[in-house]
């Protein structure tokens, strides 16, 4: 199943043109690739990193490729967000249609 996201995600990179969602893409895509080699040589993914302030633990433990993923989720959510199309001059607005 990860593979095919991946395959997804170079499919989407290849259209794409903005270097922001390159930049998001691609942590994805080096995430998922992290998380795919740690199964294919291990047979599982490595977890280490756990992140927690005293007894209290809000993040489950992740690794590397995991922390890739999510930044790349959140600035693709982010320029989706935030990021306003520019209308051509005399089209209508999406009011207007």
């Amino acid at each position: 199943m990860t593979g095919l996201i991946a395959l997804g995600v170079v499919i989407w990179m290849l259209r794409e043109k903005a270097l922001a969602e390159l930049s998001g893409l691609a942590f994805v895509l080096g995430g998922a690739m992290g998380n795919i080699y740690d199964r294919w040589t291990r047979g599982y993914v490595i977890d280490y990193a756990d992140l927690h302030f005293g007894e209290f633990r809000p993040f489950l433990i992740f690794n590397l490729a995991d922390a890739a993923i999510t930044l790349g989720v959140l600035i693709l959510l982010a320029r989706s967000l935030f990021s306003r199309e520019k209308r051509e001059p005399g089209s209508p607005s999406p009011t207007e249609i």
